[in-house]
């Protein structure tokens, strides 16, 4: 089916349901150029011999819908870019139903670039092999919903910079994505809402990260947060975690709540310049930990906000120097905090 419909210029809809198309092996570029087409839709189909689908959707200007509904990939490996650079000129949404692709590695760039992306829905994935998510969604500048619900990927290693730029993101769902279930082999969160500029709240909980190793930039520059919650979180690793949350960050709930760490040896730099917000530690166990130094980086900027750490056990702390610098704040305050080798 490569190029199948290839300059069709007429085409505005196209349906494909209930076929037997187990001996396809390509469709690469089948609507090229197919440049009134606004209607795709694959349901019930088998591709169990198709081995590539990069670049399916390329170049469609006028598209606006995608639907992918019960579909069987046993013997795809590769999604990268199958989705990226669709240049439509109208908003898009894309919903993918009950699909098998238990045998794809990497689904990098999928979606990147793909500039009118609206909505896009994961339902009842089984993306067993996935590893790779890095730059999924990169700079998906209209997208504002993004849905995973029981998405199945244990052996994801990364989301590095998942929805980075996503500057209209406004509702993300990560119980869907985000589990324990799917978290055992991250490694990679390092800006992954980095300049996700709309989105409002951020939920990680009840999760035990293995294999973490950086979470450096993760909210950076997500400014218009209203709350952000970590909570109910082992880290087995050393994790990097600098600049985790910040850069104009204004009228916000920042709580991290028992939080395990026995490894991490640094707090340092993990907030960049904050304004009117309220900051709780509660319940922390960063035993290794021996540095808090500039824990809130730029901190002359950090203005009226109330800060307070409860049932902290961080015995090995030794540089505290400069953590509250030149802030500006209305609240601190200690309770229950274990800082014994603090000189």
């Amino acid at each position: 089916m490569e190029k199948m419909f290839y300059n069709c210029t007429k085409l505005t809809e196209f349906n494909l349901k209930n076929n037997n198309l187990s001996n396809l092996n390509y469709m690469n570029g089948i609507f090229d150029n197919c440049t009134t087409l606004s209607n795709i839709s694959f349901e019930k189909l088998e591709f169990t011999e198709l081995t590539s689908i990069n670049y399916i959707f390329n170049e469609l200007p006028n598209l606006f819908n995608i639907y992918l509904s019960d579909l069987n990939f046993t013997k795809l490996t590769s999604m990268e870019s199958a989705f990226s650079n669709i240049n439509t000129q109208v908003i898009l949404v894309i919903i993918l139903n009950n699909i098998d692709i238990s045998n794809v590695e990497t689904m990098n760039k999928m979606f990147k670039k793909c500039n009118n992306l609206a909505n896009i829905n994961f339902i009842n994935i089984k993306a067993y092999k996935v590893k790779n998510m890095k730059e999924m969604f990169y700079s998906c500048n209209q997208l504002e919903n993004a849905i995973f619900t029981n998405f199945e990927a244990p052996n994801l290693a990364t989301l590095e910079s998942m929805f980075y730029d996503c500057i209209k993101l406004k509702k993300i769902e990560l119980d869907g994505i985000l589990t324990n279930r799917n978290s055992s082999k991250i490694e990679s969160l390092r800006t992954m809402f980095y300049n996700c500029t709309e989105i409002n709240n951020i939920t990680l909980e009840n999760i035990n990260f293995l294999e973490l190793n950086t979470m450096r930039e993760f909210l950076l520059c997500a400014n218009k947060l209203n709350k952000v919650i970590f909570k109910n979180l082992f880290f087995s690793k050393s994790v990097a975690m600098g600049e985790l949350i910040g850069f104009n960050l204004y009228n916000s709930t920042i709580i991290f709540e028992n939080i395990n760490a026995p490894n991490i040896n640094s707090f340092q730099n993990l907030f960049n310049t904050l304004y009117f917000n309220n900051i709780i530690f509660k319940k922390i166990n960063i035993p290794k930990v021996t540095t808090i130094q500039k824990l809130f980086a730029n901190g002359r900027n950090i203005s009226n906000s109330n800060i307070s750490f409860e049932n902290i056990y961080a015995p090995n702390i030794n540089n505290v120097q400069n953590t509250f610098h030149k802030g500006s704040y209305n609240t601190i305050e200690f309770k229950n905090v274990n800082l014994e080798n603090l000189k």
